[in-house]
């Protein structure tokens, strides 16, 4: 048994294909938490880094809502790691969202990773100690657990979490 790898979760309904190429999807003049997201994408052998492996992220904006309708992509960005198998992205913490029924979504990011000779993995993020993990039936599968990311401040003032992909 695999025990590095990544669990996959739920693509959920907002993926969207062909987001733009790009580093940092924060909104000029729109609110909202900075954060820094950096990682790896390792191999199946859990500690082989892979180039060039597509990394593909999207989230919620400040208000809990999903740019679907627009050609901007906002808060969703594609990305290509470097020789290292690193990642970085800067975005801002997006917002929990009302599911219907009075369930919520905790705050999380998704990924898409797609690399050569590896089946495609599909996953979300969430951060520890929010509220909304213990009632959210992703989020709270123990398989989850590892994907529960502590939020950490950097000198600049930004949040930061590290989330490093085993294929």
């Amino acid at each position: 048994i695999n025990t590095c790898r990544t669990t996959p979760d739920i693509l959920g309904p907002f993926y969207k294909p062909n987001a733009p190429f790009r580093n940092n999807v924060r909104v000029e003049n729109e609110k909202g938490d900075l954060l820094v997201v950096k990682g790896a994408v390792f191999s199946k052998d859990c500690k082989t880094p892979l180039a060039n492996a597509l990394v593909e992220i999207w989230q919620a904006d400040k208000q809990g809502n999903y740019d679907n309708d627009s050609n901007k992509f906002l808060y969703r960005a594609s990305l290509k790691t470097d020789a290292k198998g690193k990642y970085e992205l800067k975005t801002i913490i997006p917002q929990e969202y009302d599911i219907g029924n009075n369930q919520f979504r905790p705050e999380h990011l998704h990924f898409k990773v797609t690399a050569p000779g590896h089946n495609d993995l599909v996953t979300q993020t969430y951060f520890k100690d929010d509220k909304y993990i213990p009632s959210d039936p992703w989020a709270s599968k123990p398989e989850a657990k590892f994907r529960i990311l502590e939020l950490k401040k950097l000198e600049s003032g930004e949040s930061f979490v590290q989330f490093d992909i085993h294929m």
